[in-house]
């Protein structure tokens, strides 16, 4: 094997199984596009040989015969390198091959720090090393969880750069505004990526048909009711097929567990969803992914005494019952901690590492009522590391990511912004423990914001980094980032200020900072923010 190198100007041959029916067509197109604008066209080629899933690149040599990926599970690809041969990229899916084209790209010296700004190489020649490297993911389902957000397909072409392969938006008719929430569009965007997704949640909101939940129970024949108003409900969503998540009402439902067997009794390859009851199953379901949430996040925790924890929590999964590691991240709560929420990935990632070793088949993310394309300029450096954790499991050192993604997404100030989250690290360190529903917890986000703003010490080190980053070179991230810290700080000074008129000239200016007159009704109407604005205008 030799390594393979190509130039600006220089053209150069993509080989597909099947031009007019390709497997992966964004993703594709896309790469051809980034390459153009570096100056290096590819023609696109057809070879009959080649797998379904596989992509070469080369100087216009025929491949030679490229063999499937074997034994190897969803969403893996192979990447070898060898200068007769060019690139070649397998994947065991459309998935894979997707990663694999996204890989090659930062091979190449592509990021994507957010889902707006897109890093190109600075170079005009590229070398790639001889290698012939496997990539598996350690987590099987990669989820995002979208609640009351606006999702783009940008964002979701982000997050399929991310590796995320699952979106849970949490009921059937994707929001309760799906034009502006989800439109055709991202709908269209998803399943060009191959992304799955999950549909329902609080069922008793949208398959009860506006039933009392604490009256369901007590309908005679309410459960074969449901039951095939569900199963109708899924068979008519086409492809691709959603799996159903349908959580129980309350602690030990009995309910909910009858609701679970009848509707697998009607359709036996409909894939459940559901949060663990008292580590109750479904017998007749082929397919249960569990939905475990950890309560307590406990900072400096050690890590083995974190997986023994979440060993605990998945309790005893039958043959076929999945779980995955369900943590409320970014959201925004109604307390102060929507600002901070990011600065947290260390420990965010430490979950996901110890979710990995203590055999959990997945990890979620949560987005909740927020500007999510805002947030992401801001936070996209936090998300893409713990979503890349999700990818790589507990055997990766992050170090060298974080730090190109913190340089990447916030260009020159990157040195300001890394000395901030270093602050941030050493905070969350010593910081006290709170006891929230009877856990000891120090890292909720939003009691976290508010022992930064209890401290007068940490208070002023905050507005001393504002300040910094304030006269730092502007970029978009950095700016939506101040926005981001200057609005818990306001928010803190709106909450001591006693003189009604200072108050409500705060609640203005926070309110113009973050632009709300500009949010979507749904947003406004459901967003804290607003919620703690409102009274002081």
């Amino acid at each position: 094997m030799s390594e393979f190198s190509f130039r600006a100007g220089e053209e150069l041959t993509l080989w597909v199984k099947d031009r007019s029916n390709l497997s992966a067509f964004f993703a594709t197109t896309a790469f051809q596009n980034s390459l153009a604008q570096v100056g290096v066209p590819c023609v696109l080629r057809g070879c009959n040989h080649l797998p379904t899933y596989c992509l070469c690149l080369n100087h216009g040599e025929t491949p030679a015969t490229v063999g499937e990926i074997s034994e190897s599970p969803n969403d893996a690809f192979q990447t070898r390198v060898d200068g007769p041969n060019g690139v070649v990229l397998v994947g065991s899916n459309k998935r894979g091959l997707i990663y694999g084209i996204w890989n090659l790209l930062e091979l190449l010296g592509w990021s994507w720090p957010t889902p707006s700004l897109e890093r190109n190489p600075e170079v005009a020649t590229w070398t790639l090393s001889a290698m012939d490297q496997k990539s598996v993911p350690v987590l099987t389902h990669r989820i995002v969880f979208l609640e009351e957000v606006q999702v783009t397909p940008e964002i979701l072409v982000w997050f399929s750069k991310q590796r995320i392969n699952t979106l849970f938006p949490s009921n059937p008719s994707r929001f309760s505004e799906p034009e502006i929430q989800f439109s055709d569009a991202s709908m269209s965007r998803a399943t060009e990526l191959g992304l799955d997704f999950i549909i329902g949640g609080a069922w008793w909101d949208w398959l009860g048909a506006g039933l009392e939940k604490e009256k369901l129970s007590e309908r005679t024949g309410s459960v074969v009711e449901l039951a095939n108003r569900a199963v109708e409900m899924w068979e008519g969503m086409g492809e691709p097929a959603p799996r159903v998540s349908l959580w129980p009402i309350e602690e030990n439902d009995q309910f909910h567990r009858s609701l679970l067997n009848e509707i697998a009794i009607r359709n036996d390859s409909l894939l459940f969803e559901t949060v663990r009851d008292q580590h109750q199953e479904c017998e007749a379901a082929p397919s249960v992914l569990h939905q475990v949430i950890d309560p307590e996040w406990v900072m400096n925790e050690p890590f083995e005494a974190m997986v023994k924890r979440l060993l605990a929590l998945r309790g005893g999964s039958g043959t076929h019952a999945e779980d995955y590691l369900s943590i409320s991240a970014f959201s925004d709560d109604g307390h102060l901690g929507f600002s901070v929420s990011s600065f947290l990935w260390p420990c965010l990632l430490d979950r996901m590492k110890a979710a990995s070793a203590a055999g959990f088949s997945g990890a979620s993310l949560k987005f909740r009522s927020l500007p999510l394309g805002r947030f992401l300029e801001s936070s996209g450096f936090a998300v893409s590391v713990v979503a890349r954790g999700m990818w790589h499991g507990s055997n990766w050192d992050e170090s060298s990511l974080s730090k190109k993604t913190l340089r990447d997404q916030f260009d020159l100030a990157g040195g300001v912004v890394s000395h901030l989250v270093e602050d941030f690290s050493d905070w969350a360190q010593k910081s006290k423990p709170y006891h929230r529903n009877g856990n000891e917890s120090s890292v909720y986000p939003f009691l976290f914001a508010g022992e930064i703003l209890r401290s007068e010490r940490i208070r002023d080190k905050l507005d001393e980094r504002i300040s910094e980053i304030e006269e730092s070179p502007p970029c978009e991230p950095c700016l939506e980032l101040l926005r981001s810290l200057t609005t818990l700080v306001n928010l803190y000074d709106l909450e001591q200020t006693e003189d009604i008129h200072e108050a409500a000239a705060t609640a203005r200016t926070i309110w113009k900072k973050n632009e709300i007159d500009t949010w979507p009704d749904w947003l406004r109407k459901d967003s804290p923010l607003v919620e703690r604005l409102t009274p002081y205008l």
